[in-house]
């Protein structure tokens, strides 16, 4: 997992979390884009039982890519949120072999 914080989101008119996957379904890579206007947002990977498989903690607000190996995985659907607070997005994310 690699990732990259952009510039903040200071309009409070835009959503408090932003997220999405592309592409959708992926193989081998999966590109997360996200944003934030809070601090300590995480983003978490689980599959269909529930197991987390990939987390990571942004501790400033901003926006950024995480880049996720997703070659180890196998074929399935998976949840991809971005948690901050009390607020959580959720996105659906298939895997294909």
């Amino acid at each position: 997992v690699s990732g990259n914080s952009g510039v903040s989101t200071d309009d409070p008119a835009s959503p408090s979390l932003m997220l999405t996957a592309q592409p959708n379904p992926a193989s081998d890579r999966l590109f997360i884009n996200y944003a934030t206007r809070h601090a300590n947002a995480e983003i978490s990977l689980t599959n269909i039982l529930g197991e987390r498989l990939m987390s990571e903690t942004h501790s400033a607000a901003g926006s950024g890519v995480v880049s996720l190996n997703t070659s180890a995985l196998p074929a399935g659907i998976y949840n991809l949120s971005l948690s901050s607070g009390k607020t959580t997005v959720n996105r659906i994310v298939m895997i294909v072999r």
